[in-house]
């Protein structure tokens, strides 16, 4: 299977937080015979592979298996279907949506509706419409329908698919996540020179719960954070020049909003990269807090280094990302475990 046919595979799943089964279970389908598998009580789904040697303290790789999404408050059709957000999402964006609505096991579809514009006010503002003025359309004549399906507490994402496009890059929903889990799902295919703790966290996009437990579980000794960091490239998006690049290689990030991660980790990393010739970029700008944050403060703590992977438009219902950015990802995870076995 190709990098972008696992892609394709896993962003077809429907993984909001606390959602997150159907994801783990096509990610479980794909793990090689030879690793073994544990889901914990959050539903981390944890994985063994053992290498050539075994490290002084364990080695972590994760990636998280969750995408911001949407979850019913009610189905009163004389407001449509209500729904607060799950993780961060750009409300800019969610409007006139394709989403699916996940009920009873079945994917029901609808849209995300918003009162039209020439039907405004003039005191109402022009700001875009907080999440509570939004609903989703599902197409229903009679609350009694939309209760028999639909009910509080279900989940609902924007639907959609990946497709590739222009110079090797890919557009698409639930890239943010589902990139990272491709190509972890590929590291774990490798001869490894060293054991590996695979992790493939939950609740990432509401507060990283999932990397919290997982890193207590694992205790490793240093831990490798696959995510996705936000590019702003192209002039139209105000192209900064500490920005990340799509097509310029993963990017090494320096810290986080509320932390900095390990300076001898990030410069083996760089010294490898220049030494086995992969292309990588230095991401120093702080956004928020991810599962970095949340391994890092672990236990009695762990050594970080996050890869990130360039991406544009996120925390929308369709991004972008260049596939030569995850083949150079790819390339470094392999000597990179050897580099922190030796370390370790």
């Amino acid at each position: 299977m190709t990098l972008i046919e696992r892609i394709q595979m896993l962003a077809d799943a429907v993984g909001t937080p606390g959602n997150e089964v159907e994801v783990r279970r096509k990610i479980s389908s794909l793990l090689p015979d030879e690793c073994t598998r544990h889901i914990d009580a959050l539903g981390n789904l944890l994985v063994e592979k053992k290498g050539a040697k075994t490290p002084g303290k364990p080695i972590m790789v994760s990636a998280h298996m969750d995408e911001p999404g949407m979850l019913v408050e009610n189905a009163d059709l004389t407001g449509g279907i209500k729904f607060s957000l799950s993780g961060n999402l750009d409300l800019q964006t969610l409007s006139g949506r394709r989403v699916w609505v996940l009920s009873g096991g079945e994917r029901l579809p609808g849209v995300i509706g918003i009162k039209p514009v020439h039907v405004l006010r003039p005191t109402e503002p022009d700001d875009p419409m907080p999440a509570d003025d939004l609903f989703i359309d599902m197409g229903f004549t009679k609350k009694e329908e939309a209760e028999k399906l639909i009910l509080p507490g279900d989940a609902a994402a924007f639907s959609g698919e990946v497709k590739p496009f222009g110079d090797r890059m890919i557009r698409g929903r639930a890239l943010d996540s589902r990139s990272a889990c491709a190509v972890l799902l590929a590291l774990l295919e490798e001869e490894l020179p060293f054991d590996i703790t695979a992790v493939f966290t939950v609740q990432r996009e509401t507060g990283s719960a999932g990397m919290k437990t997982a890193a207590f579980q694992v205790q490793p000794g240093a831990a490798v954070i696959l995510e996705s960091c936000p590019a702003a490239d192209l002039p139209t998006l105000g192209a900064k020049k500490d920005s990340p690049k799509l097509g310029g290689g993963p990017a090494l990030s320096l810290r986080e909003q509320k932390s900095f991660y390990d300076q001898e980790l990030f410069a083996r990393c760089m010294e490898l990269a220049q030494r086995e010739e992969i292309p990588v970029q230095v991401r120093s700008a702080a956004f928020g807090s991810g599962d970095g944050l949340a391994a890092q403060t672990s236990g009695k703590g762990t050594r970080v280094l996050e890869l990130g992977i360039p991406s544009r438009y996120p925390l929308t219902p369709c991004c972008v990302q260049s596939l030569k950015d995850l083949d150079n990802l790819q390339k470094l995870l392999l000597p990179l475990i050897g580099e922190l076995g030796e370390l370790l």
